[in-house]
């Protein structure tokens, strides 16, 4: 899309083209989002009969992406006004990036039995795990990818 806004449309401005590509590419991951958000708890519900969890988890992951998408839109707005930077949309994406990886652990825990060579084992500890684990490696690689930049 770069390219073709580059050569078609003789833009040469690359804060134009990131201004014009983020706001798509943000969109359809928030959309990706909520399309396995909705896919995750309804396995929780129907797969492995955990209704609470997977309504819950159903319900956050939707009220994320939703807000997402919302705060996506003002975001145009609210910097064409200058009050203030692009930071509600990434802390967004970021809880759904974090999100995803936590239900990753929670199902990947699920089955181990609970006392398994005297450890406690829980779904619950590989969602916290995994959220907490994404969350480092985000910091991780966002730092970095910034000190590899020119």
């Amino acid at each position: 899309m770069a390219y073709e806004l580059k050569v078609r449309l003789s833009i040469k401005d690359d804060s134009v083209i990131t201004e014009i590509i983020n706001p798509i590419l943000y969109l359809g991951l928030f959309l990706d989002f909520m399309i396995l958000s909705i896919t995750n708890g309804l396995s929780l519900i129907l797969v492995l009969n955990q209704i609470e969890n997977g309504i819950i988890q159903l319900l956050i992951g939707i009220i994320a992406s939703i807000l997402g998408i919302v705060y996506l839109e003002a975001d145009r707005e609210l910097i064409a006004r200058q009050v203030y930077e692009k930071t509600i949309t990434d802390r967004l994406f970021s809880f759904c990036f974090y999100f995803t990886f936590a239900q990753m652990g929670y199902f990947i825990l699920y089955d181990i039995p609970l006392f398994s060579l005297n450890l406690f084992f829980s779904p619950w500890i590989g969602f916290i795990a995994f959220f907490v684990g994404a969350y480092f490696f985000e910091k991780g690689f966002t730092k970095a990818m910034r000190t590899r930049m020119p």
